[in-house]
């Protein structure tokens, strides 16, 4: 695998590598898109798609939110720059029962008169903060978006495509409305500073997104106007304040050794492919191993900085799925990380190994998972990734067991994503608990301290 120089130069726009990346989707594969469309046809998929277009119609009638929604002012006093307190920050003298700091970390000293500063509750989040910022609304943006391009893209339902097309406008390309293409006054922590690198996190959607725009190609909103060049222009200023003119603190993102830094390569790999900045992509893609793989994952699959967090279980399959973003879009830059592993034994492929055991039950999740319920369905995605790109039927059997029932798994909207390589059949998609550890060891390793004698 070719490695690309951390330090190497910072470019803005990149023309020479526009014309190799092209503007397609890069989650979600067109072939994929109509090969559920047929499928569709035939009477397949039918829950799937009934859950996709209630969040479409849903959609239809939503606000089309922008920026200027917000109550809460940046420092820089424009209401058009996006801004947010970190989600676990609450007052220093209001904190809630069972706040805890982050791993490894300490709280300064408070100031009980005026509750500063602020302080992280890890896995706790305080939702008056939360609303009075942008982060809901930008998310909504995403969301809408995304389902109403999607059923666009399966339908041909102009419908869809011209709300998606309103919803994208107003947030991102309309001059009076616009988002300002920076992240600087993101999850702010008050008392200590007006924004941070971490606002980053609150934008790991962006790269489906992109692809929603992307659907939107052939519907008249978006070929017979100029919403194709702004959003590109957009998706190029918003790259080059994470690259090169916010890079000072942006960069701080860049080499967090948790799921942080994992989606931070999920957001730019995005943006470079969206604004056609090959460079960049190619750098960030070169890196993914020494930065990524080979600090975060341990041989034996854990994620130490995830299964230490308070919900131990959620950021890891957070994590997991940042990792299988990365892997997707890492693939238009020639790199193939589902098969790379480190010379002592690191790869993605063990990280989903490690979680697979206590997604079946086979054994009890032997860290934090304190305030949010155990659930494992969130690793359908990198499960059907890896059945994929690895050739992997077992994969494919893991998935279907987490969801009890061949029925109830092919309802998940994967499936009109991306569709199965393999079949599986009711027998092996068996009832939990349990799974014998004898069918694990003969299919996966186990982790290290799973394995029988």
């Amino acid at each position: 695998m070719t490695m690309v120089d951390a330090a190497g130069t910072r470019p803005g726009s990149d023309p020479s590598g526009a014309a190799a990346l092209n503007n397609k989707t890069h989650l979600w594969l067109q072939s994929d898109l109509a090969d559920a469309k047929q499928r569709l046809e035939h009477g397949e998929l039918a829950t799937a798609f009934e859950s996709l277009q209630h969040a479409a119609e849903s959609a239809l009638t939503d606000t089309e939110w922008t920026v200027l929604n917000k109550t809460l002012v940046p420092a820089s006093g424009d209401m058009r720059d996006y801004v947010s307190i970190a989600i676990y920050n609450w007052p220093c003298n209001a904190t809630p029962s069972g706040c805890k700091p982050y791993p490894g970390s300490h709280w300064p000293k408070c100031n009980n008169k005026t509750g500063l500063p602020w302080r992280a509750c890890d896995g706790i989040v305080d939702k008056h903060a939360v609303n009075a910022g942008d982060s809901p609304h930008a998310s909504k943006t995403r969301s809408n978006a995304i389902s109403l391009a999607l059923i666009f893209a399966l339908t041909g339902n102009a419908t869809y495509a011209d709300k998606a097309c309103r919803v994208l406008d107003k947030w991102f390309l309309d001059a009076r409305t616009a988002m300002n293409p920076n992240l600087a006054y993101g999850q702010g922590t008050p008392g200590i500073n007006n924004g941070s690198h971490g606002s980053m996190i609150e934008w790991t959607s962006l790269a489906e997104t992109i692809d929603a725009a992307v659907l939107l190609q052939s519907a008249d909103c978006w070929l017979q106007s100029t919403l194709a060049a702004k959003f590109q222009a957009w998706l190029s200023a918003l790259l080059d304040f994470i690259w090169i003119t916010g890079a000072h603190e942006m960069d701080g993102e860049r080499y967090m050794k948790n799921n942080h830094g994992t989606w931070y390569d999920s957001t730019v790999l995005s943006l470079a492919l969206g604004a056609m900045n090959k460079n960049v992509g190619l750098q960030i893609a070169g890196n993914v191993s020494s930065l990524r793989i080979a600090h975060q994952i341990e041989p034996s699959g854990r994620m130490p900085e995830e299964t230490g967090r308070n919900n131990g279980a959620s950021y890891s399959i957070y994590n997991m799925q940042a990792f299988t973003n990365v892997a997707a879009l890492a693939d238009w830059f020639g790199y193939k990380f589902w098969s790379y592993e480190t010379h002592d034994g690191r790869s993605i492929r063990k990280a989903l190994d490690f979680l697979i055991p206590f997604a079946l039950y086979e054994a009890p999740w032997p860290f934090s998972q304190a305030t949010e319920a155990l659930n494992f369905n969130g690793l359908v995605g990198p499960l059907r990734h890896a059945s994929i790109a690895l050739n992997n039927r077992t994969y494919e059997v893991v998935a279907c067991r987490i969801f009890n029932d061949t029925r109830a798994y092919a309802d998940q909207q994967i499936n009109l994503l991306k569709p199965p390589l393999f079949n599986v059949t009711q027998d092996e998609c068996t009832p939990l608990p349990p799974v014998p550890r004898s069918w694990l060891q003969a299919h996966l390793p186990l982790p290290f301290f799973m394995r029988g004698s």
